[in-house]
């Protein structure tokens, strides 16, 4: 076919298996067409098939018309084997256990950590010796392609994962031609299905396609290969998360931009490969489940979110469950996470705001005079309060002069780590209810009568004319 070799791709693990398995569907369909051909013949009268060309065409079985079978070659055929399904599964027995291998191989080097020996180099920078230590790399080097390598492997074997799963699907529905034919075979044939050893009788209806698969040493490998590649993804999800602060340290970005990186990924890989459309994941649940979306956001998401300190991390966070809904997240775990998220980011916003309150007062006037008020509450001072220092009449009028003359052009703060202009605008609006309500208390505390101020001609705004102002 003029291909180029297969191992010339070996660096490269999906393509690698990829080829490999391209290769095994070939050469299974070949086999299953010859099956199909070899038992039609030897049903014919006399164990001779002379199927015209129009004939052969139509029935996609074309047999050129000056082939002959004699009946000994029949015989010979006959004493082979009992079935075309044990012919297939004879033959592909020895394609079988050197593909299981490598494939295997395979996933065992893509779950090994960036670091360790002979793990598969996907982030372009990263070799190991046989010590497990990085090759001649500068720490710094070395350190931030570890979390690259660590996300890019993680891809490759959820991609590895899809390939099993389309090719899987695929053979299933390549060996089903047969059974189609079943009603052809010979009755005495037809009950029986004839495996390494001795004859079992075959079930019927969606059992038997079941059966089939479970006597084809290249289905069986490629379901053992899946399942070991769904734990050995799994595991390594796992390992990534509990690694999320270690890879933050090393490549200099949060948590949550790791995370965000990872579900992006595998979303994308997965949108990208056939294997995960959702008639093909409907048989074969266990995969369904290891490999689902939900649980991506349930291990990864979980263990950025208790590292959420900033408001752009919960931001970076919503973006990723956006992009999982995108690829198809369930809609229940997708309101868990935006509540938790939700939740996590009106933490954020609410202690940005109270920090923004207090610079907004002093820049105002007010810090000085509202500082002195919480301090003489939490003396518990219970002299007047024009005696307490930063609480006598000057200070009181000038704190209050001062405001009043922000009130033209509040000083409200820019806000400007928020990128939603929505929640910009709720933040302001909660610094300036805050604000509000410190003056409140100012002027309630003056307007005492134990409070000692003689004059109090100075404040000239009530609170409800200064929340009109600041609104």
């Amino acid at each position: 076919d003029n291909l180029a070799p297969i191992e010339m791709r070996a660096h490269d693990p999906v393509s690698y298996v990829g080829d490999m398995l391209a290769f095994a569907f070939r050469t299974f369909s070949v086999e299953i067409d010859l099956a199909r051909g070899l038992f039609i013949i030897s049903r014919e009268p006399q164990g001779i098939s002379l199927l015209s060309e129009e004939e052969g065409k139509s029935s996609g079985d074309y047999v050129h018309n000056e082939f002959f079978i004699s009946s000994t070659s029949v015989e010979y055929l006959s004493s082979i084997t009992k079935s075309p399904y044990a012919m297939v599964a004879h033959s592909m027995s020895g394609l079988a256990r050197p593909l299981k291998s490598r494939i295997l191989q395979v996933v065992s080097s893509l779950s090994r950590r960036p670091e360790d020996e002979e793990a598969y180099d996907l982030g372009g920078n990263i070799s190991a010796d046989k010590d497990g230590a990085l090759n001649e790399l500068l720490p710094e080097e070395g350190m931030e392609a570890i979390p690259t390598s660590a996300r890019n492997r993680l891809a490759a074997l959820y991609s590895l994962c899809g390939l099993l799963l389309f090719y899987n699907h695929q053979m299933g529905k390549t060996l089903e031609r047969l059974v189609t034919c079943s009603n052809q075979i010979d009755k005495n044939n037809s009950g029986e299905l004839e495996s390494p050893g001795r004859p079992v009788a075959a079930p019927e209806g969606d059992d038997r396609f079941d059966f089939l698969r479970s006597g084809n040493p290249l289905i069986q490998t490629l379901i053992e290969c899946l399942q070991e590649a769904n734990e050995s993804f799994v595991a390594s999800l796992k390992v990534y998360s509990a690694m999320l602060k270690s890879y933050s340290s090393m490549a200099e970005e949060s948590e949550a931009d790791l995370a965000k990186g990872v579900v992006a990924l595998i979303t994308e890989t997965r949108n990208s490969s056939p294997g995960f459309e959702p008639y093909i994941l409907s048989t074969h649940p266990d995969s369904a489940s290891a490999l689902s979306l939900e649980l991506l956001c349930n291990t990864v998401i979980n263990a950025a979110i208790s590292s959420c300190d900033k408001l752009e991390d919960a931001v970076t966070l919503k973006e990723a469950i956006g992009v999982a809904i995108k690829a198809g997240l369930s809609e229940d775990c997708a309101e868990k996470w935006q509540a938790q998220i939700g939740s996590k980011e009106q933490e954020l916003v609410e202690d940005l705001v109270g920090k923004a309150t207090g610079k907004m007062l002093y820049d105002c006037g007010l810090g000085a005079v509202a500082q002195a008020i919480w301090n003489r509450e939490m003396s518990e001072d219970t002299t007047p309060i024009a005696t307490y220092p930063g609480l006598g009449q000057h200070d009181i009028q000038a704190g209050m002069t001062a405001f009043y003359s922000s009130l033209y052009s509040p000083p409200f703060p820019p806000f400007d780590s928020i990128k939603d202009s929505s929640l910009k605008n709720s933040s302001r609006a909660m610094t300036a209810a805050n604000v509000v309500d410190t003056y409140k208390q100012i002027y309630d505390f003056v307007q005492e009568e134990s409070a000692g101020y003689d004059d109090l001609s100075f404040i000239s705004h009530s609170p409800e004319q200064v929340r009109a102002l600041l609104s």
